[in-house]
Order: C-alpha cells, then sequence, then structure tokens
C-alpha cells in the first residue's frame, strides 16, 4: 500500500468506527506478502518504522484458542519486546506485521508458528504448536528509535536504574539500623547475622541443605522454602547454583546459622534480571537464610 493510501486508509478505518456509518470494514487485512492480521486500536497519523529503527513493542504470543505462553510485559526489556526492524528475505513474516504499524497502533496477527519460530525467535517450535496452522501475536507499538536514540535512552534508563537502585539500599540500610542491626559488610554485601552457632564451615563442594525467603526492599516475597514445606539443596561452589552474592555470604556462615543479606544487582541478577523477569534488572535482593545440617556432625562445635 503507498504512503498516501495508508493514511487515507488510517482516516477512513478511524472514521467508521467513530461515527458507526453502515459502511462495513473487513475483518481481516493481509499485507503484501499474505501474513493475516487485524487492527485493535489505531492512529490517524504518527511515525512509521523504517528498515533498520529500533522498536519498542508489547507483545503476547497465544495459541488459536487465545491460550497466552508469553508476554513482554513479564519478560521484555523494561516491559516492552525490542526489535531491530529488518528486511525479511521471504514474503509474509512477523517483519511485515511490524512495517504495518505506527506509534500508538496495535494489531493481532496471525502466522504459522513454525515460520515465525523459525524465522523469528530461530529456535525449535514448541510442541504444543506443532498441530496448529496458525498462532496469534497481538502486538502494539509503543516507540520508534533511530540505533543511535536508542543507544541514547538505554544509557539514560541504566542511570536511572542504577540511582534507584543506590537509593534503595541506602534505605535498607537505614532502616536496619534503626532496628539495632549490627551489620557486616563485605565485599559489597550487607549481612546481619541471627545467630553466631559455632558449628563446621561449609566447605568445598559440600552438599547442604537451605531454607531462604528472597524479597525485594519493599518487603514483597518471591520465594520461599518455608512456604514449600522443605528447603532447597545445593553443592557449595557448584557453578549456575545461586547469584555470586547469595555464594559470598553463606561462605561466610557455618552450619545451623541464620543471617539476612542484602545482596545488591551486581552480585545478584546484575542488568538483564532473572529468568521471567521474576527479579527485574537492576534490583537489589534479600535473602534470609537458614544452612540446615545434613547430618549431627555439622553442628560440632569448633574449638
Amino acid at each position: 500500500m503507498r504512503k498516501i493510501d495508508k493514511k487515507i486508509f488510517r482516516l477512513f478505518f478511524a472514521a467508521t468506527i467513530l461515527i458507526g456509518c453502515e459502511t462495513e470494514t473487513p475483518e481481516y487485512f493481509f499485507t503484501e506478502g499474505g501474513l493475516k492480521y487485524k487492527y485493535q486500536d489505531i492512529v490517524g497519523e504518527g511515525k512509521e518504522p523504517q528498515i533498520g529503527d529500533v522498536l519498542s513493542v508489547d507483545m503476547k504470543w497465544s495459541t488459536i484458542e487465545d491460550s497466552v505462553f508469553y508476554t513482554s510485559v513479564n519478560t521484555g526489556y523494561n516491559g516492552a519486546d525490542i526489535v531491530k526492524l529488518k528486511k525479511q528475505n521471504q514474503p509474509g513474516g512477523i517483519e511485515e506485521g511490524f512495517a504495518k504499524l505506527i506509534e500508538g497502533d496495535s494489531a493481532t496477527f496471525y502466522i504459522n508458528p513454525e515460520r515465525f519460530f523459525k524465522e523469528y525467535i530461530q529456535a525449535e517450535t514448541p510442541v504444543f504448536l506443532l498441530n496448529d496452522a496458525e498462532m496469534k501475536i497481538d502486538i502494539r507499538l509503543i516507540k520508534i528509535q533511530s540505533k543511535k536514540e536508542y543507544a541514547a535512552s538505554v544509557i539514560e534508563w541504566q542511570r536511572y536504574k542504577e540511582f534507584e537502585e543506590f537509593q534503595k539500599i541506602e534505605e535498607t540500610i537505614d532502616y536496619w539500623n534503626s532496628n539495632g542491626d549490627s551489620i557486616v559488610e563485605i565485599d559489597g554485601l550487607y549481612i546481619v547475622y541471627d545467630t553466631l552457632h559455632l558449628g563446621k564451615k561449609i566447605n568445598y563442594n559440600a552438599v547442604f541443605d537451605l531454607h531462604y525467603i528472597a524479597t525485594f526492599t519493599n518487603g514483597q516475597e518471591f520465594y520461599n522454602t518455608y512456604d514449600n514445606g522443605h528447603p532447597d539443596e545445593f553443592q557449595f561452589g557448584q557453578n549456575g547454583q545461586m547469584v555470586e552474592g547469595l555464594k559470598k555470604a553463606i561462605s561466610s556462615m557455618k552450619y545451623g546459622q541464620k543471617a539476612k543479606v542484602l545482596v545488591p544487582s551486581e552480585m545478584g541478577f546484575k542488568e538483564k534480571g532473572s529468568a521471567g523477569n521474576i527479579v527485574p534488572p537492576y534490583t537489589p535482593v534479600i535473602y534470609y537464610l537458614e544452612i540446615i545440617p545434613k547430618n549431627a556432625d555439622d553442628f560440632f562445635i569448633e574449638k
């Protein structure tokens, strides 16, 4: 569709919705390459994406029966997916869908799952979609930026998040101090030992049980082994089992000991956050720890 035609179509589409006239617009449209879509919200005029632009989009993926299995609100950068608009090799791909929108538009696109995952995600198609001819991609185009504009906005956002994290850490330390907690700082961690049990230290590669509660600095929990009914098992020093800050805190403790530790993001989930965005980027975490001995010998009091 030529640029002038696109604007005329938008104005006509918006008018039919606003005045409720008898003229009917089709439920579905098709891109030049055959990608089926329908508009949810449409603005009359605005910035249009060009090849090479960086798009901030709110995306939701669902089966044709409306079972949602991905949403950028939970997993995307700052609540949105970031897409660099590329020229596609084959017509009818999801990139044609991005190109159909302008800032503020939202639409639902219907695409073959195998094509979407192979071309766009570059991953295997989920098993539950293998027999489906179509899946739905809901897209709202939030912002269009050049590569230079996007890079500048990321730096600005990072600075803001770093300052916000600094404030959260300072407020937490002040609150602990006001409660009379004896805070020990170890390599950037802030630890308050609830008990000074003199059991054995945890040796490298030792297998141990850990009861812990993980919260944000506002007290909101996101993990609790006590609620699970059993502690989690770890092998001390094993890569990938826990964040660096938690590993350092436990290395300073002994069997039977309890503590709470404030872990800054640089020793936690860093600038990317945790899987599924349960812990957002640049977010400090508080852990309430209790190291559970595997056997009675671990309670041996060192002299």
